[in-house]
């Protein structure tokens, strides 16, 4: 057989499996979804309804603590969330009594209480990671985000019927923006401003009514430690 004709031979052969290996190639993988659980350390929340805080509670603002978890890189830089915050605060009943709110004599001991439920998601501004590489994460990472919001809400005094004091759930809205920056072995510490819209959840009487004031909403200000992969 002539010389060119087995070099010929050969070199189809090579190029035939070549090309059903290519064939065969699985394309590399999307990088995995991630998980950054937290803890809210503490929640600071000034109240939209402040003249009726402040006259029920003796302040205009509420503090309480929960956590939350997000989902990452659901597609991208997009994140899935659900968080929840305990806040308590205590204060007492007050009374309309002309143009202007007194307090009961003796004073009738009230505590408030919200658990606001966070369901949203949003973007993180960070370094897209590439399909088949593994993720990898800046120090400071930025985000933003919103989501709908469910505010368990109930008023409690020791001289309540029962059946008085049951809680009642107010659906509003939540807009928030953030920053969470590494310390290290996939902890991070970070800081989250949120403004919540909870329309119609107050002012049908009391101090509420007095002032006009409707909304559960407010700006708050929170401070995250957790952990991310």
């Amino acid at each position: 057989m002539p010389r060119f004709v087995v070099l010929f031979t050969v070199c189809c052969v090579v190029l035939s499996a070549e090309t059903g290996e290519a064939q065969v190639r699985i394309p590399p993988a999307e990088p995995p979804v991630g998980i950054r659980a937290y803890a809210i350390a503490f929640d600071w929340q000034w109240m939209t309804a402040s003249e009726t805080f402040d006259a029920v509670t003796g302040s205009p603002a509420v503090t309480g603590f929960g956590g939350g978890v997000d989902v990452l890189r659901i597609v991208g830089n997009l994140f899935a969330r659900v968080a929840v915050t305990s806040i308590r605060q205590e204060g007492q009943r007050v009374a309309i009594a002309g143009d202007e709110i007194v307090a009961f004599d003796p004073p009738i001991a009230l505590e408030v209480s919200m658990l606001p439920i966070e369901i949203g998601g949003g973007w993180r501004f960070a370094p897209r990671v590439r399909p088949g590489a593994r993720p990898t994460y800046s120090r400071v990472t930025p985000y933003v985000g919103g989501g709908l919001l469910l505010v368990r809400y109930r008023e409690t005094t020791a001289f309540d019927e029962p059946g008085e004091d049951a809680p009642v759930t107010f659906t509003g809205a939540t807009l928030f923006g953030g920053v969470d920056v590494g310390i290290g072995g996939g902890f991070f510490a970070g800081g989250e401003a949120q403004y919540r819209i909870v329309p119609n959840a107050l002012g049908e009487a009391g101090a509420s009514a007095f002032f006009g004031e409707t909304d559960l909403g407010g700006l708050a200000l929170r401070v995250l430690i957790g952990f991310r992969r």
